[in-house]
């Protein structure tokens, strides 16, 4: 009598072959996109924290331009004034 041979998919070392991928594969997987999440993270905050001194940096400048023009103006206008 000849053995019937099981599918190749149904043999347990086929099995215990797909279990290591697997678990060998798995977990980089999930620390992979945990890395990458956090660093996205880490990027975004770091980049609005630049954004932000550089905006504040740019508001105190054009505060600082507008109050000197209207300090010339105001002399102007005192040294013109009958």
């Amino acid at each position: 009598m000849s053995e019937r041979r099981s599918p190749w998919w149904m043999r347990i070392k086929v099995r215990v072959l797909v279990f290591g991928v697997l678990m060998s594969a798995v977990p980089l997987i999930v620390f992979g996109l945990a890395s990458f999440t956090a660093a996205q993270a880490y990027l975004e905050k770091s980049i609005q924290e630049q954004n932000y001194e550089r905006a504040t940096l740019l508001a105190g400048q054009i505060q600082d331009f507008i109050q000197n023009n209207a300090d010339s103006l105001i002399l102007v206008t005192s040294t013109n004034a009958p």
